[in-house]
């Protein structure tokens, strides 16, 4: 299985050199004139060199990936909060991650990033990141906005943010880095100020991760991967679990064996874990990225946020296709989900300065039986 795969040395060198090409890149731009965007184009770039990972000891799973960078103009967009309407830039850079099992596509997640470039630090005064309030506030709750130019012109888009994640910021270091803080604990370390020193978000950069969509997950190492713990047959293990988690180990057994039951089968289909709320650094970054645990998820179904943020990114995906020729497997697997209609084509969609960095993950449960 996926998690499987992740954790594999071919995996762990995939992931490395990806994040070494895309420092190198970041460091180039620089050391001549450090701009946002041209730090993110010159990420996306090395994406394509180096695009997919499996092993040969584990069966049915690859991970690949796909980068576009479409040229233009900021896609400028409108929103309201309270009684006012406000006119911003949504993001520089969307993060997808997507799972796919027999074939089909599972879930996938979405994370919008605004990059945003450190002061220079002066004798006594630390590098420090300046952050537009309004920026702010759509990244944080995402309102109902409307595209006023660029990629999202002519579209109306409201969409969820249930794990906090659907909106981050991307802040770039010097010489060339890059750490991620989701837009709505920002706003919290903020405090309503207009900008904060780097040191400040030391206590973020953890590994916070979104209370509201922590579930167990199906992982090598975790709980229910304990195959060799058996409180049936030894009094050891039996007084062990009386002692640590107070609960009738005749419970835990038995769930433990069905489980063991689906895995042996090949019928696991891995939901999605909790998604990461910041990562501090561009190895870090990437690891989450890559292992599918940065973003809001949605799932091919008829719920209407489903259906809305499906409709978004697919709307992207296909824009980015037709002007760079580029996320061609993305569009076909996302075309294939239980809402097939195409999305708001680009008639009045602009060129647009918006990076698209996408991770598929493929599961094949029957071939590893």
């Amino acid at each position: 299985m996926i998690e499987a795969l992740t954790d594999t040395p071919e995996f762990h060198h995939w992931q490395w050199d990806l994040a070494r090409r895309m420092r190198e890149a970041i460091e180039d731009v620089y050391s001549t004139a450090p701009d946002e965007v041209d730090a993110i184009k010159a990420m996306v770039e090395m994406v394509g060199k180096g695009t997919r990972v499996d092993s040969p000891s584990i069966d049915g799973t690859s991970i690949e990936c796909e980068s576009a960078f479409l040229h233009g103009p900021r896609s400028q967009v409108k929103f309201r909060v309270g009684n006012n309407t406000h006119q911003r830039e949504l993001a520089d850079l969307l993060l997808l991650g997507s799972y796919v099992e027999d074939g089909s596509l599972r879930w996938q997640r979405a994370c919008f990033v605004q990059a945003k470039r450190g002061s220079t630090p002066g004798v006594r005064s630390p590098s420090r990141y300046a952050v537009d309030k309004w920026q702010l506030a759509l990244l944080r709750a995402f309102p109902q906005f409307t595209g006023v130019s660029g990629i999202f012109r002519g579209q109306s888009h409201n969409l969820r943010n249930r794990t906090g994640m659907l909106g981050a910021y991307g802040l770039l270091a010097d010489p060339g880095d890059l750490s991620l803080v989701s837009a709505r604990i920002l706003d919290q370390v903020l405090g309503g100020r207009g900008s904060l020193p780097a040191k400040e978000l030391v206590p973020v950069f953890v590994g916070a991760r979104s209370p509201s969509d922590a579930r167990r997950v199906d992982v090598p190492g975790g709980w229910w991967s304990w195959e060799h713990f058996d409180p049936k047959q030894s009094a050891e293990c039996r007084d062990f679990f009386k002692q640590v988690f107070g609960t009738p180990w005749q419970h835990w057994h038995r769930l433990h064996n069905q489980r063991l039951g689906h895995r042996h089968r090949g019928a696991l289909n891995w939901e999605p874990p909790p998604s990461v709320l910041s990562c501090v650094g561009l190895d870090a970054v990437i690891q989450c990225w890559s292992s599918l645990q940065l973003g809001e998820v949605w799932k091919p179904s008829d719920v209407a946020s489903d259906v809305a943020l499906r409709a978004c990114v697919l709307s992207i995906v296909s824009i980015a296709n037709a002007k760079t020729g580029s996320l061609s497997a993305l569009r076909t697997l996302m075309m294939t989900t239980d809402n097939p209609e195409l999305p708001h084509q680009d008639g009045h969609a602009e060129p647009s300065n918006l990076a698209v960095l996408s991770v598929i993950a493929r599961a094949n449960p029957g071939q590893s039986e």
